[in-house]
């Protein structure tokens, strides 16, 4: 993500690669709707700018669900100190 001279987040592609073929496309404020987890029948603002607004801050629960059980609490649990019994 690259920000604009007003701080702003600029718009993301998505890019497909097809072989020797390459594409770039802008996404979908639907599609960011889905990356953010809302259902399909989410009612998303008519214009593009304020749906893609709508999704741009939001966090996936699920996602950092995932992320804490699978990489942040084992990292957590290697580094913490670990107490030893009294001789």
């Amino acid at each position: 993500m690259f920000a604009d001279a007003g701080g702003r987040s600029s718009r993301q592609v998505i890019v497909v690669v097809d072989g020797q073929s390459v594409k770039a496309r802008l996404i979908s404020s639907r599609e960011t709707a889905r990356l953010m987890g809302l259902p399909d029948d989410y009612k998303l603002p008519d214009n593009y700018n304020e749906a893609y607004h709508l999704t741009g801050d939001g966090v996936v629960v699920p996602v950092v669900r995932h992320l804490a059980k699978h990489i942040f609490e084992p990292v957590l649990s290697a580094v913490q100190p670990r107490t030893t019994a009294a001789a």
